[in-house]
């Protein structure tokens, strides 16, 4: 997909490129602007103040030499008011400005800065020794008294050159001010000449600003063209009956909606020349999807291939269940076989079926549990047949009938289906390693509400319905042979016993026939001493008669 931008788009970017040209421009004058304004804050704020505190320092020093002046020639009752001023001004006002000049001074150069505290102390010691050489005029006596209140004692007076510093202080007072002022001239062209490149720099933005709207105008009406043009030919094809090729969509365009329209009217026309053709042939293995609900053609079109597939489809579906009927019937008839050819031998018939139900189910893993009743308390389930159990499962061979799935199924009498084995329930083993089963199915083996039995089968894939309604039709064929093997086993059992009760009643008469021999016997020889007892008792008799008649 191409991506280009659309007029909407196009006249955001060129308002994001005009405010940041803009904000740029703003910015650079901005800082021009304060670049000036810096200038003349530095000359309203440094030079033009410092110039003034110089000519005031230099007026006030004026002004105390001229007190001075006016202290010899005025009359003593006014000189108290000069001498007053004159301490003001030389302890107050004049280190005032001095302290100011200092302040001010700390952006000049290091030169000036030494010149201008040489000249406060030029100034100071001017007057001072100003105010001296009066006292020297006056008369020693009056030197002594407190007119000399506020000055400075010195420990002795020595001639000055008054002239020479008046004239040294102001030529310092008058170089410095000329350089302020100096400076202030270069601040003020260096102003102007700001002004004149800030003017230049407006001219400038304001064409560049110009030129990208016309870059915007003529960039906006190509783009117009180019779409119109594309469009036009696309239609052009179109009416001729020719199906055009996919257009390329563009991003975030007036003419993405218009363009993608286009191109699904052209994958529908290819559509159905497509699905007519593949209709043609039989094929009808892709769907086809009308425009909308008022797409007549499309319509019809889809309705046509959906009923052709639903008669395929029910076709298929009726071959399918034919095969899967034939396969449970092949299968039961199997089956059948192995339980008809069947002994007496259950282990032998547990082995045959297993395997014979592994192999048709497709299983990977089966047992063959049969109902142990001969406890009647405690039945359990007793695994008589297994097909490609591990060891581990081996070894459990008797299962209670409240005892797992097995035990469960037993209970229940219900099939049972598991789609999510448990991990660990039982592993299957192959060439390549070993893995959990897919699926599981327990089926119980009943006949008449009793169950004789349990298979249980274990496979990668999900068994289908076809395979568990072929293991339940089975089971119930395997119970009733089940059950009369059990029966078989049973009559059996009891002709065995009835066998072995007669074999012991012979045993018993012939023992009793001896007995009675030995007791016949033994009566002869009691009745024969009897019998003699009898006679010797009847002689006895006699003998005692015969005693008893002499």
């Amino acid at each position: 997909m191409k991506v280009t931008f659309g007029i909407k788009e196009r006249v955001i970017a060129f308002t994001l490129l005009l405010a940041s040209i803009a904000i740029f421009s703003g910015l650079y004058l901005l800082r021009q602007v304060k670049q000036r304004d810096r200038l003349i804050k530095k000359v309203t704020e440094d030079y033009q103040p410092s110039i003034s505190t110089l000519e005031q320092l230099a007026d006030k020093f004026d002004q105390g030499r001229k007190i001075v002046n006016y202290l010899a020639v005025v009359t003593p009752e006014n000189r108290v008011i000069f001498k007053n001023e004159f301490n003001n001004l030389f302890h107050t006002i004049i280190p005032g400005i001095g302290d100011q000049l200092i302040k001010m001074s700390a952006n000049w150069d290091e030169e000036d800065q030494q010149l201008m505290f040489s000249t406060i102390h030029l100034v100071n010691d001017s007057l001072y020794f100003s105010y001296l050489d009066y006292l020297r005029s006056l008369d020693n006596t009056s030197r002594n008294n407190t007119e000399t209140a506020g000055i400075p004692a010195v420990a002795s007076i020595r001639e000055s050159n008054i002239p020479f510093l008046t004239s040294e202080i102001d030529q310092y007072l008058s170089y410095l001010t000329n350089k302020r002022k100096l400076e202030v001239n270069a601040i003020f062209n260096e102003i102007t000449d700001q002004r004149r490149v800030l003017n230049r720099n407006i001219l400038l933005i304001s064409l560049v600003f110009t030129l990208c709207i016309i870059a915007f105008v003529v960039t906006i009406y190509e783009h117009l063209r180019r779409s119109i043009r594309t469009l036009r030919e696309k239609l052009h094809d179109l009416s001729i009956g020719k199906i055009p090729e996919p257009m390329t969509v563009p991003v975030n365009s007036e003419y993405t909606s218009v363009t993608r329209n286009m191109n699904q009217l052209f994958r529908y026309l290819r559509s159905l020349t497509a699905v007519s053709e593949r209709i043609l042939t039989r094929d009808l293995t892709s769907e086809f999807i009308p425009l909308s609900k008022e797409d007549e053609l499309g319509n019809a079109l889809a309705n046509l291939q959906a009923n052709l597939k639903n008669a395929t489809n029910e076709a298929i579906k009726h071959e399918t269940e034919d095969r899967q009927r034939k396969w449970v019937s092949d299968g039961i008839a199997h089956i059948n076989d192995i339980l008809r050819s069947a002994g007496d031998d259950i282990k032998v018939l547990g082995n045959e079926l297993i395997e014979s139900l592994v192999s048709l189910t497709g299983s990977c893993v089966g047992g063959l549990f049969i109902v142990n009743n001969e406890n009647s308390s405690s039945p359990f389930a007793e695994l008589m047949a297994s097909y490609a159990f591990d060891r581990r499962k081996q070894i459990q061979k008797h299962i209670a009938i409240n005892e797992g799935l097995v035990g469960r199924c037993v209970l229940e009498n219900e099939t049972i289906h598991i789609t999510d084995v448990p991990k660990g329930y039982i592993r299957i083993k192959t060439g390549l390693g070993e893995d959990d089963p897919r699926s599981i199915l327990i089926v119980p083996l009943h006949l008449n509400n009793s169950v004789y039995g349990v298979v249980e089968l274990a496979s990668f894939a999900e068994y289908g319905d076809y395979f568990i309604h072929f293991v339940e039709t089975v089971g119930e064929n395997i119970a009733t042979t089940l059950s009369k093997v059990q029966v078989n086993r049973r009559t059996s059992q009891l002709l065995e016993q009835t066998k072995q009760q007669a074999e012991e009643m012979l045993s018993q008469e012939e023992e009793m026939r001896q007995n009675m021999e030995e007791l016949r016997v033994l009566q002869d020889q009691a009745a024969r001493r009897e019998e003699k007892l009898l006679r010797d008792i009847d002689e006895l008799k006699k003998n005692l008669k015969g005693s008893d008649n002499p």
